[in-house]
């Protein structure tokens, strides 16, 4: 079982906020060839993208500390490609450990693969929530 956190639902506007200054600069950061900031923002993108998705449509946030968890949370909501969607969120997130921990340095390519994966999962995020 996942630990939420109850969040009052109009909140998700501040998730999908941080999520969208976090888009906007992961690809600065690709076009100054900051290639693990790139990662690192695109990676903390599709989390506040998530919460903002989930906060929305179910009240909660995950507050476990392993970001999966929040996967589960955003393949409950009521879209039919949640699931799908929820795939572009786990391959961002299986990279945090590397990206963040580890000493290996991002390259070029696989920097562009995070991000677009990121930036297709906050696009969809966004679709889904009120403007």
């Amino acid at each position: 079982m996942t630990e939420t956190t109850a969040v009052p639902r109009h909140q998700a506007s501040s998730y999908l906020r941080k999520a969208t200054q976090n888009a906007r600069l992961m690809k600065l950061a690709l076009q100054e060839s900051e290639w693990d900031a790139a990662c690192l923002l695109a990676i903390h993108c599709a989390i506040s993208s998530a919460d903002a998705l989930t906060v929305h449509f179910q009240g909660l946030r995950s507050k476990s500390q392993r970001h999966q968890d929040a996967a589960q949370l955003v393949k409950k909501i009521p879209k039919p490609d949640a699931g799908e969607k929820t795939r572009l969120f786990l391959f961002v997130l299986d990279r945090k450990n590397l990206v963040e921990y580890e000493e290996t340095l991002m390259s070029e390519n696989k920097a562009r693969t995070i991000v677009e994966q990121a930036e297709r999962f906050y696009q969809w995020a966004k679709a889904q929530l009120p403007t």
